[in-house]
């Protein structure tokens, strides 16, 4: 499969510049973004491409999809904010979008990190933060895909799978981790639906205090007033 890479690295550039969690590391860093690699995932319909971004210090990953205009409405549900634009392949004109608004590549590159170990039917998104993005699958897999690459294993990928190999199971159980020379792109691990996210659950946890510290100046106040 040959792609205008050129064209797709001019389309995702300006996508990723529209992106509020792009700004805010983009401000950190101010540097200019050049693309580092592309590399084809699939050769299949829906096309699927790993593309990988450098940002001063910062490596940057972004999965990009391809389909023929008659099949990209119903596949990302009409969010036209995922598009990226036109681009061709083998000669042909194809549309290019975020890959992960598409329920069909988010399947495949669930197949690609556990080596077709795992595979899902439903696939959700979840709230995320800057450095990845999140999917569920079945209710029953939770899949970050890193958005900001870090040199070296990440942390909560070693810790994970670290206390796993000891048989410390009072936690949530690692599935797998896409790596590739030496650097995570993906972590995969099995989902609770009745747990809170650690995001969730401190955000949950700071509205608490806050109310509380409302109730209490204004408990503090009526009684001043008394």
């Amino acid at each position: 499969m040959t792609i205008d890479e050129e064209r797709l690295v001019d389309l995702a550039t300006r996508y990723l510049t529209r992106q509020t969690w792009f700004n805010r590391v983009a401000d950190d860093a101010g540097e200019a973004i050049s693309c580092t690699a592309i590399e084809s995932l699939s050769d299949a319909e829906p096309g699927l491409f790993r593309m990988v971004f450098s940002l001063g210090e910062l490596r940057l990953q972004l999965f990009v999809g391809t389909r023929r205009s008659i099949g990209v409405g119903g596949a990302l549900r009409n969010q036209d904010a995922s598009l990226l634009g036109a681009v061709e392949i083998d000669g042909d004109s194809r549309l290019a979008y975020d890959a992960l608004a598409d329920d069909e590549c988010c399947r495949v590159l669930l197949g690609l990190a556990t080596s077709g170990a795992e595979a899902g039917l439903r696939v959700r998104r979840v709230a995320s933060l800057v450095s990845h993005a999140s999917l569920v699958f079945d209710d029953r897999l939770f899949m970050k895909c890193y958005r900001v690459l870090e040199e070296g294993e990440r942390p909560e990928a070693a810790l994970l799978f670290g206390l796993d190999a000891i048989g410390f199971n009072a936690m949530v159980a690692p599935v797998a981790r896409w790596s590739e020379d030496g650097v995570d792109l993906a972590l995969i691990r099995e989902y609770l639906p009745s747990a809170l996210e650690g995001r969730l659950l401190a955000l949950t946890s700071l509205r608490d205090l806050l109310a509380y510290v409302n109730e209490t100046e204004d408990e503090a106040g009526f009684h001043a007033v008394a």
